[in-house]
């Protein structure tokens, strides 16, 4: 007989582990120079989800195991974030999220919000609202949809009533670091600074500052597309495809192009209410775009999906097929979770096809 060092049970000699908690029953069997490092775990612990971090390529999304090395294929260095967000960025349809989102507006705010405060800058807001996250107070940003000043270079913060006076006491008391203290680094360009400064506006909401940001440098070739992207989210859809359209007379670099086209396609996959596919929507024109995208970007995972959304809707599955395998094959895990790429691999598969 042998005895669970875990759960102190009795059982037979012979088991490997204890049928009842799963601890290892041969640990005194084991020499100490090969007793291996085996903790007991619970079997119970496996039913909750453990958080696990995941580097991945933002271009084609596959998984590297170390983030030291960026992803050989593509060049690029890579991201990391939990594996549920990296698992539904896999299966999330870009043009379909986009759209509806657009088209069902601004996120309802509760009716009791306070305004507690006004950044004058970005770098004191994210000051303020990692203080607010320390004391758990629940804070809303001045976004475009919420603050109804067009605040230039700042950024209003929103508390409900009860939190008004804690989140006036973090906002009297906390300012923002001294860029003296910072490390000395070298100063990035200007252009570098503005796409940076785009950045976090918009992580905020306030896309027309994220735009306003981007406007002197609208005659860089990488620099349109993602002012471009920033007009798209605030619903100007004839503005996106006018510029898109002229721009595209003159092709710059292939990887600004294709960003270029990825713009003007989904906009041009969107109704005038912002819904996907919805009616006065140019599905044709926005599915060549993507198409030529997806071309000169074969690594392109999302432009590859957002080709596959308008081959659904055009119904042309033996092109959806095929772009389905490549993708596939491009990234293994593209197709391993359900969703609605999944769903429609299964049913080319196992279905006929059709054009």
């Amino acid at each position: 007989m042998v005895r669970c060092p875990k759960c102190d049970s009795t059982w037979k000699l012979g088991a490997k582990r204890c049928p009842l908690c799963g601890a290892p029953l041969d640990l005194e069997e084991r020499t100490p120079e090969r007793r291996r490092a085996e903790p007991l775990i619970d079997p119970l612990l496996d039913l909750f989800d453990q958080t696990q971090i995941v580097h991945f390529c933002p271009q084609c999304g596959n998984e590297t195991e170390s983030k030291r090395a960026g992803c050989r294929p593509c060049g690029l260095p890579l991201l990391s974030d939990d594996r549920v967000v990296y698992a539904e960025g896999l299966i999330e349809p870009p043009i379909e999220v986009f759209g509806t989102r657009l088209a069902a507006g601004p996120e309802k705010t509760p009716k009791d919000l306070v305004l507690v405060g006004v950044a004058s800058s970005f770098e004191e807001a994210e000051a303020w609202l990692r203080e607010f996250r320390f004391l758990s107070l629940e804070v809303w940003p001045g976004s475009d949809s919420l603050d109804a000043l067009d605040r230039q270079g700042q950024l209003a913060l929103f508390v409900r009533s009860p939190d008004q006076l804690a989140a006036r006491y973090v906002i009297e008391h906390v300012r923002a670091a001294d860029p003296l203290d910072r490390p000395s680094a070298p100063a990035p360009s200007p252009r570098d600074q503005a796409l940076f400064r785009a950045g976090k506006w918009r992580s905020f909401g306030k896309l027309r500052e994220a735009a306003r940001a981007l406007e002197p440098y609208l005659e860089d070739a990488s620099v349109l597309p993602r002012f471009l992207e920033l007009r798209l989210a605030c619903g100007r859809l004839r503005e996106v495809e006018e510029r898109a359209q002229l721009a595209l007379k003159q092709p710059p670099s292939p990887e600004a192009h294709a960003h270029l086209l990825e713009v003007a396609g989904l906009g041009a996959a969107l109704a005038p209410d912002g819904r996907p596919f919805g009616k006065g929507a140019k599905v044709d024109l926005a599915s060549d775009r993507l198409g030529q995208a997806t071309r000169l970007t074969p690594r392109s995972l999302r432009r590859g999906k957002m080709w596959c959304e308008l081959l659904r809707v055009q119904r042309a599955d033996s092109k959806l097929r095929s772009e389905l395998d490549r993708l596939r094959r491009l990234n293994t895990n593209f197709l391993a979770a359900d969703g609605p790429f999944r769903a429609e691999w299964d049913r080319l598969r196992l279905g006929p096809k059709t054009d």
